[in-house]
């Protein structure tokens, strides 16, 4: 008896000691929401009309009829409906949505025409949509360039966006970065109120000197940098952060 007691009051232990629940068992790492937006492939305001489950498959997948009310990508779709799949509970990272409400949501267009999303992703109630975060998915997302975390820019390693070195080393020689002060906060004023977008620069310009020696890596210097937009809400909200700060 007390080899079978000894085993169950250790899984208590554990069990006790690191929290585990399923339902907290999806961790998502943060990722900055233009850059996902640039590599998502399916992007749009949909209208959940169904909620079922698909037993079909080995996994159960939790099935969201939706009517499309509009498709920001890929831009050619024109779709009355279509299929959201999710993981059937939040605890394998299935996203949670409710009949009759209207969402903004980014995910994976599949083979098949339907669309798969999960927790890690990004899918919110419309009603929360800050102006200027449906002008970036309109197209003022400039997927030329990169939004980096400051605070692990020095470490391409880590990096909490999931870039990979090269595409980093790609944007630091192109101008193509805008640094945020981190993406974990949901309504940090990059990702809410600005978007990261090229403007001509007049103090870069094509080299001139073929004969100069670094010529090959110069060659491709753009004219234009990547920065954020400095739009009214934008600056009030970083007025706003300072004080805190």
């Amino acid at each position: 008896m007390k080899l079978f007691i000894l085993p169950m009051l250790l899984s208590i232990i554990f069990i006790n000691l690191y929290g585990i629940r399923l339902t907290n068992a999806c961790t998502c790492m943060p990722i900055q929401l233009q850059n996902f937006f640039c590599r998502a492939s399916f992007a749009a305001i949909v209208y959940v009309i169904k909620d079922e489950f698909n037993r079909s498959n080995i996994i159960d997948d939790r099935v969201y009829t939706t009517n499309v009310i509009q498709v920001f990508k890929p831009s050619s779709m024109n779709v009355e409906s279509i299929k959201l799949l999710t993981a059937q509970d939040s605890a394998m990272c299935g996203e949670d949505l409710r009949v009759n409400q209207t969402y903004l949501t980014l995910g994976e267009l599949m083979e098949d025409g339907q669309v798969r999303i999960n927790l890690c992703g990004f899918t919110r109630e419309l009603s929360s949509i800050k102006s200027q975060q449906l002008e970036g998915f309109s197209g003022k997302y400039d997927c030329d360039c990169l939004v980096t975390d400051e605070r692990i820019s020095s470490n391409w390693r880590y990096g909490s966006d999931k870039l990979n070195n090269l595409e980093k080393l790609r944007a630091t020689m192109n101008n193509r970065n805008c640094y945020s002060p981190g993406f974990r906060s949901p309504s940090h004023c990059e990702s809410s109120y600005s978007f990261c977008r090229r403007i001509e620069d007049p103090n870069l310009s094509p080299v001139q000197n073929e004969g100069d020696t670094s010529y090959q890596l110069q060659r491709a210097k753009p004219t234009s940098t990547c920065e954020w937009d400095r739009n009214p809400d934008y600056l009030r909200c970083l007025e706003e952060r300072s004080k805190r700060e």
